[in-house]
C-alpha cells in the first residue's frame, strides 16, 4: 500500500507527542508554570489528535469507514490542525510578550481568555464546514464532499 510510509512516520510522531504530553503531565509542577508551556501541551495534544485521525482515515477497512465515520474523522482532523496553527500563533504571542517584557495583570484570567479565543476560531471554521457539508446541494463547489472520491 502507498500509505505505509506515512503511517509509520505518523505513528512515530504520535508516540513522541504522547511522550511529550506524558512528561509535561508527570512533571507538571516544574514544567507548567509558564503560559508558553501550557500552550505547548495543548499544541502537542492537537497535533496528536490530527495525526491519529490521519492514521485512522488511511488505515480503516472499507467496512468500518462509513460516510459518518469519514465525516467525523475529517471534521476532527480539520479542527485539530487549525487549532494547532492557532496555538502556534498564541505561542508566538507569548514569546513576543517575553521579549518585550510586557507585564500582565490577572495572568490566569487573561491566559484562559486567550486559550478560549484560540480554540473558538477552529471551532467556528469546523462548524461552518459541517453546516456547508450538510446543507449545500450535492453538486455545490463549496461543499467539502467528505467521504467522496
Amino acid at each position: 500500500q502507498n500509505f505505509i510510509y506515512y503511517t509509520v512516520v505518523l505513528c512515530i510522531s504520535i508516540v513522541c507527542l504522547a511522550t511529550t504530553i506524558f512528561i509535561y503531565g508527570f512533571f507538571r509542577k516544574a514544567l507548567l508554570k509558564t503560559d508558553y508551556n501550557k500552550v505547548m501541551v495543548n499544541f502537542a495534544a492537537m497535533l496528536l489528535l490530527a495525526f491519529l485521525t490521519l492514521v485512522l482515515q488511511t488505515n480503516l477497512d472499507k467496512e468500518l469507514m462509513t460516510k459518518t465515520t469519514c465525516v467525523v474523522l475529517s471534521l476532527i482532523n480539520q479542527f485539530s490542525i487549525i487549532a494547532a496553527f492557532s496555538l502556534m500563533t498564541l505561542m508566538s504571542y507569548s514569546i513576543s510578550r517575553q521579549i518585550f517584557s510586557m507585564v500582565v495583570h490577572n495572568k490566569h484570567r487573561r491566559f484562559m481568555r486567550r486559550l478560549a479565543i484560540t480554540y473558538s476560531i477552529p471551532s467556528l471554521v469546523t462548524l461552518i464546514t459541517m453546516i456547508v457539508e450538510l446543507a449545500a446541494p450535492r453538486c455545490a463547489s463549496a461543499r467539502p464532499k467528505f467521504g467522496m472520491k
